[in-house]
């Protein structure tokens, strides 16, 4: 009798094992993001009206740079979007190690950055807006706001962020959360 124990016993050990870890729709991951696009929602669709970039592309960079918010960058500094210091930033500034596309090893690394603190969300909404407006991002202008395909395929191309992968998974959380509805007037 108690070797049978032990064979039920070893049974739901192996059955739990092969459980696939699919996240629910509603995972916490999930929730994290409904609840970031929430928040920001506004502030994306006042800068796209102002900007022209669409509300959905904005939110979906959030979203992927800051991790729904939950970033050590974001708590610290106000950053969302992972902005650099770049040689011209006069502002504070924040040391955080990045994951970095290294195209020699050819995979993401862990590097040291320095990278920009905003006093507010909105400060930087709107700075992500003025870098997407410099000449380097300007044929992004040319595709319809309502593109948001192109539009992450463009910011991929135009050398926004170093993943390989950056635009696809930009579109899919765009289509995912469906972020799209949020670039209509």
């Amino acid at each position: 009798m108690p070797n049978s124990y032990l064979q039920v016993f070893l049974l739901c050990l192996v059955l739990a094992s092969c459980r696939t870890d699919i996240p629910d729709k509603d995972s916490d991951k999930d929730k994290f993001v409904k609840a970031y696009v929430e928040k920001y929602k506004h502030i994306a669709k006042a800068e796209m009206l102002v900007s022209g970039i669409p509300a959905s592309i904005k939110l979906a960079q959030g979203i992927l740079e800051s991790k729904s918010g939950n970033s050590e960058l974001t708590k610290k500094a106000n950053n969302h979007f992972g902005i650099k210091c770049g040689r011209k930033w006069k502002g504070k500034k924040y040391q955080i190690l990045s994951d970095e596309w290294d195209r020699r090893k050819n995979k993401m690394i862990a590097r040291k950055g320095c990278f920009r603190v905003y006093p507010s969300v909105e400060a930087c909404y709107s700075a992500h807006s003025e870098i997407l407006k410099h000449k380097r991002y300007k044929k992004l202008f040319d595709i319809d706001r309502r593109d948001y395909k192109n539009w992450a395929l463009g910011i991929q191309k135009l050398g926004y962020a170093t993943d390989p992968k950056y635009a696809k998974k930009i579109i899919t959380l765009i289509e995912r959360f469906k972020l799209y509805e949020l670039d209509v007037d």
